[in-house]
């Protein structure tokens, strides 16, 4: 299982050595767990570490770290030669694969930059058909997802699968004991060692519910946070890099460089 949000902000700080290194607020906690987890979607999607030789659909590695996000679109209704972008899904980060409809049989679409979409009308082997060998091709535009697969048939829907964008991570609101009463049934994370109800001790991360309308006895939690849904095999390479950004002030420039090394290496 991955960590909750006040599990990573733990784990950060060990790479951090925080007995050495200044105190940083839940929020710069959480903009740079937000900022890593970018840059390591980014970085699997576009193959942009460098010496690096993987994709999303080449390595398998790489397929089971972002398995997580990989979702399938509904059904899109085409207007003409598109499928229009205002009944994409509203978490759609990044395209992997399109399969569109055209009259009543389906075609894998493939991705065609502008540059080569005058070009190809000239080449017999790439040019848009639906004879074998099938090339059917899209380009992004700014409304959509236009459809290029020659002249005959009728374009009808398409549906891809695509990287969800990932949970943007919030520690949501602090509770003390000057907080008052929880709701029942309220889910919450102890911020430190805490008890609740009286005679129950919750440490550090612990994820407990609220099961009366009374307060904690000591201690403080967090309730309404929100958790990254990466799997769990990235939680080592997400507190490197997470405190790899907050060591970025140039007297801890070496010791960030060094952890954002390491996490290359994970």
């Amino acid at each position: 299982m991955s960590q909750n949000v006040v599990q990573q902000r733990e784990s950060i700080m060990q790479w951090i050595d925080h007995v050495r290194s200044p105190r940083f607020s839940d929020l710069q906690y959480a903009a740079a767990i937000n900022a890593a987890i970018r840059k390591i979607v980014d970085d699997r999607y576009d193959n942009l570490r460098e010496k690096k030789g993987y994709s999303f659909e080449s390595i398998q590695r790489v397929r089971a770290e972002l398995y997580t996000l990989v979702k399938t679109s509904s059904s899109i209704i085409a207007t003409g030669a598109y499928l229009p972008i205002a009944s994409f899904p509203t978490d759609q980060d990044y395209l992997l694969d399109i399969k569109v409809t055209i009259d009543d049989d389906e075609f894998n679409a493939t991705p065609l930059t502008h540059d080569k979409k005058n070009i190809i009308e000239e080449d017999p082997f790439e040019t848009p058909q639906l004879t074998y060998p099938n090339n059917v091709y899209y380009i992004e535009a700014s409304t959509g997802l236009e459809i290029l697969w020659g002249e005959v048939g009728t374009l009808m829907s398409g549906v891809f699968d695509y990287l969800a964008k990932p949970n943007t991570v919030f520690f949501g609101i602090l509770h003390v004991v000057a907080s008052g009463n929880f709701a029942v049934d309220t889910v919450v994370i102890a911020n430190d060692v805490t008890v609740y109800p009286v005679g129950t001790t919750h440490q550090i991360g612990e994820v407990f519910t609220c099961t009366a309308a009374t307060n904690i006895t000591s201690g403080s939690v967090y309730h309404g946070y929100t958790n990254h849904n990466l799997p769990d095999k990235l939680e080592v390479e997400i507190a490197q890099l997470s405190a790899s950004l907050l060591l970025m002030p140039p007297e801890n420039f070496m010791k960030s460089k060094e952890l954002e090394k390491n996490s290359e290496r994970t």
